[in-house]
């Protein structure tokens, strides 16, 4: 590979370096120490600036030094040398020979340094042996804290931490790397973006230096740029060459443009990619997409790679939608991102949209999931349109508006409801459309296997149906179940509201404070409903601890609440108006009731009171009595 020289030296790794140069200053200093030693590295990795200052110190002490491999077979008597000699791995059997006898025969102090490829067995043995008089001097990747000192030494300064994360990450620490990357900031100073970024300069002359890589070695590194696996995945141009993918994974390993671990550098895969005419990326990319579809197993991360690069193929997207599929229950964020790359690779938005909606309403994005189906309900023929009415109706409910989710179900209908049935019924319930819920639940056909989530969701429907009853608390048993398998499926689906709360609200209107405790802590601890869930699942655990004339414990619930990630859903903010006026008015305290009691008031303006709202009603109507303001 051709190489350019830049005006920083290349940086070492200090600890090694330095009792490396003890070493020599010994040797120098005690007439009876001689030094024979092996320096081995990638190559980059510090090797010839450390003979460099090796020899500095030799000469500084009056030290003959002789760096000419050639006359090693003529070198006269005399006073002790040190012979210095860079890059062994190229030198022929012959110099090696000559070498070794300079090593066995002589007083002289010998350096060396070598790569791990080509390793004959002349140099193994010659390795052996200069083991055997000191340790091997090993180099490699820079640790933090010299990455540290040498990009503050180079620039001038504290070097900010993203820029050290960036550096490290882009280098993999490699020394040479870091030496263009470092002056290649050196030359921008004050860059005002504080994201850093690679200068341009430093793409370009590593574009220059790879283009004198060999042929193959080139092939191979793009390959793996652009997602291949070598030794079992290699390009149609390498596979029918009979070139030895080992052998080149080991010059590359050598050469300093593989990490020890055999990865990609990844400034060597952007240099490489950039530096590629697109249509050989193209190339490259369709032929890793045959290969990874033929293999007949899942090619995911390889998919988000090719997808974020820029390539639209079917397949790619396929295969992202379905492991997007497959996290959307369990993992939502991950879901989003990855049907935001299936879209990069060209899946249609409207098919994925009901799915999209869903995982953006997980993680509490009740404004962007709306956004994704105000456009999938307005065309003629939404797909998955039951899943995009339970996520609608899941907001509404959210908004505290649960009259709107009823609505959205009774546009849906029982021929299309299916497993949506049972939270159609829930949703009308609690908008007080009892007979419209019934109707629902008897008209559709039963969809999906008997899963948790389904079970729990059918316990929840008919718990609140029973709620309504003669015997209110004889529903509270399904409730339970259905909050406990909820909490055991581990999946975070719209609902229009959690079962642990319909179970809480349940145990709360019948004088059951324990058994709400116990119902809203396992859901806390199972995580119920994911992150965006926790906040109503706190303010329910307030509302208990008040109900049990715990005020201290209520307030502390209320602000573990309110210190989640995220603004409060409207039902969520009129729960703690409402939470915030009863603590007030139980402690006494008049100016505090006053002021929440105008805050609630706002708040009711924004939500239209249902069967689960009537808690907090009912806290605001004795308030009002009592500021006769109701």
């Amino acid at each position: 590979m051709k190489t350019l020289g830049v005006s920083l030296p290349c940086p070492l790794r200090e600890s090694i370096a330095a009792s490396f140069l003890g070493a020599a200053d010994l040797s120098i200093t005690d007439p009876h120490r001689r030094l024979v030693a092996g320096i081995t590295g990638a190559g980059g990795s510090g090797k010839s600036a450390l003979l460099d200052l090796a020899e500095e110190r030799y000469r500084a002490a009056g030290v003959g030094v002789v760096r000419e491999p050639a006359v090693l077979g003529a070198l006269p008597g005399g006073a002790r040398r040190a012979v210095i000699v860079d890059d062994i791995q190229l030198l022929d059997d012959g110099a090696l020979a000559q070498l070794r006898s300079v090593i066995e025969d002589g007083s002289d102090h010998v350096i060396v340094s070598y790569r791990g490829w080509p390793r004959t067995p002349v140099l193994g043995r010659l390795a052996d042996l200069l083991e055997q008089h000191h340790p091997p001097v090993v180099l490699g990747p820079l640790g933090s804290d010299d990455l540290r000192r040498y990009l503050g030494a180079a620039l001038g300064g504290p070097v900010p931490a993203v820029t050290l994360e960036f550096v490290a990450e882009l280098t993999g620490g490699m020394p040479w790397l870091v030496q263009r990357v470092a002056a290649g900031l050196q030359q921008e100073p004050g860059r005002p973006d504080p994201v850093p970024a690679v200068p341009r300069g430093v793409m370009d002359l590593l574009g220059y230096e790879l283009d004198g890589v060999d042929a193959e070695l080139r092939e191979l590194l793009l390959a793996m740029a652009v997602g291949f696996a070598p030794p079992r995945q290699v390009p149609p141009v390498l596979a029918g060459s009979g070139a030895s993918i080992d052998g080149l994974l080991a010059r590359g390993r050598a050469a300093g443009l593989l990490l020890p671990d055999g990865r990609l550098i990844p400034l060597i895969r952007r240099a490489l990619l950039a530096a590629t005419p697109a249509y050989r990326v193209r190339e490259l990319q369709y032929s890793l997409v045959d290969l990874s579809t033929g293999e007949g197993v899942p090619f995911r991360d390889v998919a988000r790679k090719l997808a974020r690069d820029g390539l639209q193929h079917p397949r790619v997207a396929a295969e992202l939608v379905a492991a997007a599929d497959a996290a959307l229950s369990d993992a939502p964020e991950a879901a989003a991102a990855l049907y935001e790359e299936a879209a990069a690779a060209g899946t249609d938005g409207l098919s994925t949209a009901a799915r999209r909606a869903q995982a953006a309403a997980a993680m509490g994005d009740l404004d962007g999931a709306c956004r994704i189906l105000d456009h999938l309900l307005a065309q003629e023929e939404a797909p998955d349109v039951a899943r995009a009415a339970d996520v609608a109706a899941s907001i509404w409910a959210q908004r505290g508006m649960l009259s709107r989710g009823a609505e959205v179900y009774r546009w849906l209908g029982e021929g299309r409801a299916g497993s949506s049935a049972a939270l159609a019924a829930v949703t009308m319930i609690g908008s007080g459309d009892l007979e419209g819920a019934v109707r629902m639940l008897e008209g559709s056909a039963p969809g999906g296997s008997p899963t948790l989530r389904a079970v729990s969701v059918a316990l929840m429907a008919r718990g609140v149906h029973d709620s309504l009853g003669s015997s209110p608390a004889q529903a509270l048993p399904g409730l339970i179940r259905a909050s406990d398998m909820m909490t055991a499926s581990g999946q975070r689906v719209p609902l229009p509201d959690l079962p642990a709360a319909l179970a809480a609200l349940a145990a709360l209107s019948s004088g059951e404070l324990e058994l709400a405790e116990s119902v809203l802590e396992a859901a806390l601890a199972g995580g119920q409903g994911g992150p965006a869930a926790y906040p109503r699942l706190k303010l329910l655990r307030a509302w208990t601890a008040l109900q049990q004339d715990k005020p201290e414990e209520a307030r502390s619930f209320a602000a573990e609440a309110v210190s989640a990630p995220g603004a409060l859903a409207p039902r969520d903010d009129f729960f703690l108006a409402a939470l915030e006026v009863a603590l007030a008015r139980r402690t006494g305290d008049v100016p505090a009731l006053v002021g929440a009691w105008q805050r609630a008031r706002e708040g009711i303006l924004r939500v239209s009171i249902d069967l689960y709202l009537l808690l907090p009603l009912g806290e605001l109507l004795v308030a009002g009595a009592r500021l006769r303001d109701a």
